[in-house]
């Protein structure tokens, strides 16, 4: 993950939008180009993330949050959404972690077919196989006769190791 570009100066982003912590949304506070004072501020982009553009710079409206509720610019810090929508922008759903912390949290791979993250068909055993990823290193977790089973033997292992930041689905 490329480092962050240092977000622009609280009163600067202020002079621009409001942020409800309750909601997550922003509006702006003046007129913008084609986006009115009062009107909701940024888009849904591919990505999940909602940006805010400010003079030709696009802008992660999480980190936005961030900095206008703490005060701090989360530079060289993810902001994690705990619930993994990464549109929900309340203050609530926002904690910094590091990289690390932060790719813990991630839902399972869309190549995922057992439905359950951390576990796949063996095929050459037959079983269902567990296996969790923490420092970098893949731990096996065992072989199990059912999907469900190594489900849990991996929400465990995840309960664990990874603390806060674990991730089941």
């Amino acid at each position: 993950m490329a480092k962050a570009k240092p977000l622009p100066p609280k009163k600067d982003l202020e002079h621009w939008l409001q942020y409800d912590a309750t909601t997550g949304f922003f509006t702006w506070r003046r007129s913008n180009g084609s986006q009115k004072e009062g009107q909701i501020a940024g888009e849904i982009r591919q990505t999940g993330y909602v940006t805010i553009q400010i003079k030709g710079r696009r802008l992660r409206a999480h980190r936005i949050a961030w900095l206008l509720t703490t005060g701090q610019d989360p530079f060289d810090l993810c902001v994690d959404h705990i619930n993994g929508n990464k549109s929900d922008n309340r203050f609530c759903n926002l904690r910094l972690a590091t990289s690390r912390e932060n790719s813990r949290n991630m839902k399972k791979s869309r190549a995922n077919k057992s439905g359950f993250k951390g576990v796949c068909f063996d095929k050459r055993t037959g079983k269902w196989k567990a296996n969790i990823r923490s420092d970098s290193k893949q731990i096996f977790l065992g072989y199990f006769l059912a999907a469900e089973l190594a489900h849990l033997a991996y929400c465990k292992a995840a309960a664990e190791l990874h603390g806060d930041f674990a991730r089941d689905a």
